[in-house]
């Protein structure tokens, strides 16, 4: 048996969401930057994309009899708050 976590890697942009990514404008609203990733969001999509390769690579030359492949990339890494969520799904 296996479970690819990254499965659904490449359906979806990854990304990770945390209060430090605000910028309060001068009003005192905050201001959010979509569309643009940080250093750590580009370092956890890479990892992501290399996890997935290796992976994909070790499934390919040892096939399970059984793979599990729940699609829970829109919950990121530390949103331990959504487990939940992760656990309903699979």
């Amino acid at each position: 048996m296996a479970v690819n976590l990254h499965y659904d890697l490449f359906g979806r942009s990854a990304v990770v969401k945390h209060k430090a990514a605000e910028i309060a404008s001068p009003e005192g609203e905050p201001r959010k930057h979509h569309g643009r990733l940080g250093m750590t969001g580009v370092m956890v999509q890479a990892f992501n994309i290399i996890q997935d390769r290796i992976s994909r690579a070790r499934l390919a030359g040892d096939p399970p009899d059984l793979a599990l492949q729940p699609r829970v990339n829109d919950i990121g890494l530390s949103e331990f708050h959504r487990a939940g969520e992760a656990i309903d799904r699979g």
